[in-house]
């Protein structure tokens, strides 16, 4: 973090990043069962389709080499106080970092400075990682005597040169990951920008109705055999945030039997729920894409304890990079993803379905995800707890 704080409005390019309040429920107080439908963006493909058939009216221009500057941007990276989401039908606060388009996190171009204002309006002091970059040791969000926290109401500005890849942000200030103040950290490089591919974010997370000063408590009052808290299948679950460690035991199929009578933890915490952005496999964000198309998935484990295996169902992928960095190209369609890794992924969609693509909690039935589904085609609600594919009778669509 830079030594300077200021309250000014941010140059014109800066990004900003605010806390802000932000509900999500109607007047009533409801959240209507809608399927947050992401549509499909035009790809390169469409793009050149649509200019023959107007190249008989309009003269073709120059083809020129990508040698401009990045356009100037003035998007805001906002970190608000509270926002409320939806969980299996109960309301829950959490924070958030959410950019000046409305969305979580931030997108960089190919060559853009990450040149951003924080601006705390959290009302509680707090301190961001970018994680997986390498800015100055000043500006790395890790709380060094020499880098405080940043005090309530205040705004420190960040300017470094990032690396191009798949990355994310979180707090490094006492447990408040646990609550969601976490955001995707998206730099695309050239190749993205040629690539005909649609991009697809997905950041996983795991969640309580505990607050995390109470799950830390209950965790540090364990005899360490124990969880202390109780087992019911999804029920009263714990996240621990950045720095902290605490004992996992599971509930439902956390724990497997070693023959010799001691038990294998795989999980410490028993959560209520598990996010896949901010929404439950019972209401699943459903991205919208063109028939046959082609994605780029940036999946992100943001979660505070919890270790997911991504499963792409019908559908075979190829691992392109890791945790940001490229990779010799792997093909599968069951991959690990350990908390606070990340796997970009390609996929090539057969046909006109929709495809559901997994993340279930390892060692348990529970799971998360999202659906990718050409334009038009019916989606159909999906079990969370992974014993069948959907309920029959009900659509989300």
């Amino acid at each position: 973090m830079s030594g300077n704080s200021t309250q000014n409005a941010a140059t014109p390019d800066k990004h900003q990043l605010n806390w802000w309040l932000v509900s999500e429920r109607d007047p009533n107080g409801q959240v209507p069962m809608t399927e947050n439908e992401r549509p499909a963006f035009l790809t390169r493909r469409q793009i050149l389709a649509t200019g023959v058939a107007m190249a008989g009216a309009v003269p073709f221009l120059p083809m020129m080499r990508t040698t401009a500057a990045p356009e100037v941007r003035t998007a805001k990276l906002r970190l608000t106080a509270t926002r409320t989401l939806d969980v299996n039908g109960k309301s829950a606060r959490v924070f958030g970092l959410i950019g000046s388009n409305g969305n979580p996190g931030i997108t960089l171009s190919p060559g853009e400075r990450f040149h951003v204002d924080l601006v705390n309006e959290a009302g509680t002091p707090t301190i961001v990682h970018w994680h997986g970059q390498l800015p100055p040791w000043t500006q790395d969000g890790f709380p060094w005597p020499q880098t405080p926290p940043i005090p309530a109401g205040d705004t420190h500005s960040y300017d470094y040169a990032p690396t191009a890849g798949t990355y994310w942000m979180h707090s490094h200030q006492g447990v408040q990951e646990q609550s969601l103040m976490t955001a995707p950290l998206i730099v695309r490089s050239a190749e993205d920008m040629r690539a005909d591919r649609q991009e697809v974010v997905v950041l996983l997370h795991d969640f309580s109705f505990h607050t995390p000063d109470e799950l830390l408590a209950e965790l540090t009052k364990s005899n360490g055999s124990q969880s202390a808290l109780p087992k019911s299948g999804m029920g009263s679950s714990v996240a621990m945030g950045s720095g902290s460690m605490g004992a996992m035991n599971s509930g439902t199929m956390g724990a497997m039997n070693m023959g010799s009578g001691m038990a294998m933890d795989l999980n410490d915490i028993d959560y209520d729920a598990f996010l896949a952005n901010d929404r439950t496999f019972g209401d699943p964000e459903v991205i919208r894409t063109e028939p046959g198309g082609r994605v780029k998935l940036r999946l992100i484990n943001g979660a505070s304890a919890t270790q997911f295996w991504i499963d792409l169902g019908a559908l075979t992928g190829t691992v392109v990079a890791v945790d940001g960095h490229p990779v010799r190209p792997v093909r599968g369609s069951r991959l690990p993803l350990a908390m606070a890794q990340r796997l970009d992924m390609l996929i090539d969609l057969p046909g006109n379905g929709s495809y559901p693509i997994f993340a279930a909690v390892e060692g348990k039935r529970a799971r998360t995800g999202i659906v990718l589904a050409a334009s038009g085609a019916p989606v159909s609600r999906l079990a969370a707890d992974g014993r069948s594919k959907c309920a029959a009778g009900r659509s989300l669509a």
